[in-house]
């Protein structure tokens, strides 16, 4: 019987120190915080640290960081109401902040709290910013501004805490350049070259000079796909990149073996066309799109070998088609009529 008694008790005791393990920790008292201590982040000055541990704010800190386990539990009461996050912007050199530029709030990726925040993009035409009536939540907040890279920082808003002050700061972006040449070690001169952001696939383009050199100036700080030639048919395997200003130099590309093709278009008479768009598909691959100029006159070069399918366009409206085959070190004439 006392054998029994015992196991009764034992077993009541590690059941209530397993329902003391399971029980949630409770978020800190907002109210408390009274802002005179400050969190500095990649140089920003914020004046509400988050609740967050510090190897959670680590991975934040990290491109590509993958899901971080909440240090604290939601408390669903504590994100109830609104508030405001309101600062400056500055300049990491000294120099004169942009007159144009854009606030961007958004869900931090791994805060607690971040399915409560809303994406905000503000145009704002002066240094500071007040953005009110902002549903409490965990947020990421960084400046856009052409030419400048925006650094990162991360807000909480919370019940008693509900105003944050926090300064932005912005630096000077960078460039990317890198050499492209022939089989025969000559430049790769007027090849295009193809740079789209990952996050906003928006894409710029450079042109290969005569001394097989490109560039790329005021890059953003991100992640990119390079692409030697049209992205819809590269001579090349496409370029992952990561950037982090100031410069970044690919290693020298050499080009696959092709050949070109010297377009003409005409009308019926044989007088050239000037300023006419035409576009080209290859088969089995490869694209083209060039515009002549005041002779009628334009020339595609790094085609990939094959038949193409030649269509122009004039702006009032007159078209002509052909079909040339392309062949590995031939500079071929294509002559195309346009017609009503």
């Amino acid at each position: 019987m006392i054998a029994l008694v015992a196991l009764v008790v034992a077993a009541v005791y590690w059941v209530g120190r397993g329902r003391e393990s399971a029980r949630p920790l409770p978020l800190p008292d907002a109210a408390s915080h009274d802002g005179a201590h400050d969190l500095t982040h990649d140089g920003a000055h914020v004046h509400d640290a988050p609740l967050e541990s510090p190897g959670a704010a680590a991975r934040a800190s990290t491109p590509n960081a993958g899901p971080a386990t909440p240090s604290l539990p939601r408390n669903d009461d504590r994100f109830a109401g609104r508030g405001r996050i309101r600062g400056e912007l500055v300049s990491h050199t000294g120099a004169p902040v942009p007159a144009n530029w854009t606030l961007v709030l958004e869900p931090h990726p791994t805060w607690v709290g971040n399915e409560r925040a809303t994406r905000q993009r503000v145009d704002c035409r002066q240094p500071t910013f007040d953005v009110a009536d902002l549903p409490l939540g965990a947020y990421r907040v960084r400046a856009e501004a052409e030419g400048l890279n925006g650094d990162e920082v991360g807000v909480l808003l919370v019940k008693g805490s509900a105003m944050v002050d926090v300064t932005l700061a912005v630096r000077p972006a960078g460039l990317i350049d890198g050499q492209v040449l022939a089989p025969d070690g000559a430049a790769g001169e007027d090849l295009v070259i193809v740079l789209e952001s990952k996050e906003t696939k928006l894409r710029r383009t450079a042109v290969v000079d005569g001394s097989g050199l490109f560039v790329f100036r005021d890059v953003i700080d991100g992640d990119y796909v390079l692409t030697y030639g049209p992205p819809e048919a590269p001579l090349l395997p496409p370029k992952d990149v990561r950037f982090v200003a100031p410069t970044l130099r690919m290693p020298p590309a050499t080009l696959p073996a092709t050949g070109a093709l010297r377009v003409r278009t005409v009308d019926d008479r044989g007088n050239p066309q000037a300023d006419v768009d035409v576009d080209g598909f290859g088969a089995p691959k490869g694209t083209l799109r060039v515009r002549t100029g005041f002779d009628g006159k334009a020339i595609a070069r790094w085609l990939f070998p094959g038949t193409y399918r030649l269509e122009a366009r004039t702006n009032d409206g007159r078209r002509g088609k052909v079909s040339i085959d392309v062949r590995v070190g031939a500079e071929i004439e294509a002559v195309i009529y346009v017609r009503d």
